[in-house]
């Protein structure tokens, strides 16, 4: 059962939603790996010690967990599902929940109420597939730390993550930082922040980990996701193979922030979220503003560009388009997605992404950018240095035609079948009528993108 179903009925408490659990002598031992923090006792202790006989209710067992914070009750609860071979879910048909609901074995009719049969069968499961999660960070800690538990907590099946952190900090990471990663593998990478390159080196130095991994999630050291976040991505992009023969997917996150301590997840609603040029007309450089753009719909849509912050893709994409190393922050994000549009990738946004992050505009954030003057006067090579270099580079790439091998354009499209699907002429260096944006979001461009996001 999805975590944002059993996330839904937490919450309302609807008497009428109910979890029947059909198995005689339930197996608890999933739960017993469980232990919440700061807590004795495990919740397979009070499952045993209820004796239950059919029915869980959800209110019931919301207030059982209230001791817990919200991400240890969701990953308790989804335990629970794995503990019994057929589940039973009975909602009223009116509510909003049954859209949610993924397709089940069986499904009747009770009166107002819509029951969903899930069975688990006892024949050997194919592999599930793997997901690479490449993190670079700049003196970001307890944020990294705090961003890969949350992955570990909130995915569906956390065995299948292998992370790679490029810890760009002062001293390396304790072991009882890297445990937090279990069950999921991590390769740990500790830089010195005085020999750091940058954003774009760095993450270019975690993917040099990338093995084997079917898919990959580049995401940064400071965010948060939803509850089953993993399966989301992956069904999406499953989804979207209607539509390309190589999709991936990249959304501006949503934010969050810190209320009293505790995250406080800010959702800017239910409708896709796109990023567009800011204007028409003519550009001075080639690393353009963009702006987002809530639509008014939940369709999937094409897009032009990236946000660095939040990319999921099939590993092959990152394969075949490998991020330059000798790019310093801005116009990364132009660099990866034009070249990957002329491999032959469609890059796509979709509603409901799972993925949240902390902007550095909150009062919240107080993380220490690679240009930090204090930082920056340590190193032999200023940023300015790294700066100037990277805008050249991408310059010779988009409108002089540089050979950049490796790390050029590909052979699938050309810049002109860009510039006419998105309206962004980099050899001419404009942008076409009609293609630009006039309106923002609050966290816009400057926001996001700006030299404060590493």
């Amino acid at each position: 059962m999805p975590l944002e179903v059993i996330r839904k009925l937490l919450i309302a408490r609807n008497p009428k939603s109910v979890l029947e659990i059909k198995d005689t002598n339930p197996d608890w031992s999933p739960l017993r790996r469980c232990v919440a923090h700061d807590v004795e006792w495990t919740m397979a202790d009070d499952l045993a010690a209820w004796k239950p006989q059919s029915k869980y209710d959800i209110g019931l067992v919301g207030r059982v967990l209230e001791q817990f914070s919200v991400s240890d009750a969701l990953f308790l609860m989804h335990r629970l599902s794995e503990c019994c071979s057929t589940v039973i879910l009975r909602v009223k048909r009116s509510s909003e929940l049954v859209t949610a609901l993924p397709a089940a074995q069986e499904m009747y009719v009770e009166d107002d109420l819509g029951v969903y049969v899930y069975t688990s069968t006892n024949t050997e499961a194919a592999p599930l597939p793997t997901i690479f999660v490449n993190i670079a960070s700049y003196r970001d800690d307890p944020e990294l730390w705090a961003t890969v538990e949350d992955a570990v907590a909130k995915a569906e099946y956390p065995a299948r993550l292998r992370f790679a952190i490029v810890d760009q900090t002062t001293y390396p990471a304790r072991e009882d930082k890297l445990v937090l990663a279990a069950p999921a593998q991590i390769e740990y990478l500790f830089i010195d922040y005085k020999f750091s390159r940058g954003p774009c080196w760095a993450r270019a130095v975690g993917f040099t980990l990338l093995y084997n991994e079917d898919y990959v999630l580049q995401v940064d050291s400071h965010s948060r996701f939803d509850p089953a976040w993993d399966t989301w991505f992956i069904q999406t992009i499953e989804r979207l193979k209607s539509k390309s023969s190589k999709p991936y997917l990249s959304m501006m996150p949503y934010g969050f922030t810190y209320e009293s301590n505790k995250v406080k997840l800010d959702r800017w609603g239910s409708a896709t979220v796109e990023q567009k040029p800011a204007q028409d007309g003519p550009i001075s450089a080639v690393a353009i503003n963009y702006a987002g753009a809530i639509c008014g719909h939940t369709d999937d849509l094409e897009g032009s560009r990236i946000s660095a912050g939040c990319v999921f893709a099939p590993a092959d994409l990152f394969r075949q388009v490998l991020i330059d190393p000798a790019l310093y922050f801005y116009g990364e994000e132009h660099n990866f997605s034009v070249r990957a549009f002329t491999h032959g990738w469609d890059l796509f946004f979709a509603a409901g992404q799972p993925v949240f992050h902390l902007f550095n505009d909150t009062k919240c954030s107080v993380r220490t950018p690679h240009w930090n003057e204090e930082d920056d006067k340590q190193r032999a090579k200023r940023w300015w240095v790294y700066d100037e270099q990277s805008n050249k580079r991408l310059k010779g790439l988009l409108v002089d035609g540089a050979n950049l091998g490796a790390y050029g354009l590909g052979t699938s499209r050309t810049l002109a079948d860009y510039a006419d699907k998105f309206g962004i002429d980099y050899p001419n260096m404009r942008i076409r009528a009609g293609f630009g944006e006039k309106k923002q979001l609050e966290n816009s461009e400057k926001e996001q993108h700006g030299p404060d996001n590493n």
